[in-house]
């Protein structure tokens, strides 16, 4: 696969995490110069993050996450586990 290719995909799964994580943890507190950051960069002032647009790079992220959230998401947008199986075999994502 070409690098354009695994980077479209990776971004897909990186929004697609990020929302699945919004919905199981809507009110992920900020500290506040985080909150701050994120309300300069477009997002939530309440201190909830939200998913990149489709096609564009992912946020700053100053995001407070939980413990794992940063390794599925660097899994997820690593294009080594990107063509090892098809999505459709993830029964839990």
């Amino acid at each position: 696969m070409r690098s354009s290719v695994l980077r479209s995909l990776a971004n897909c799964n990186n929004r697609a995490v990020l929302e699945r994580l919004n919905k199981a943890c809507p009110q992920v507190p900020l500290d506040p110069s985080a909150a701050a950051a994120a309300a300069a960069a477009g997002g939530d002032p309440g201190g909830r993050p939200t998913p990149p647009s489709v096609g564009g790079p992912p946020p700053p992220s100053p995001y407070v996450l939980l413990p794992g959230a940063a390794e599925l998401i660097a899994a997820a947008q690593d294009p080594k586990n990107l063509c090892r199986m098809e999505p459709t075999w993830h029964p839990w994502f």
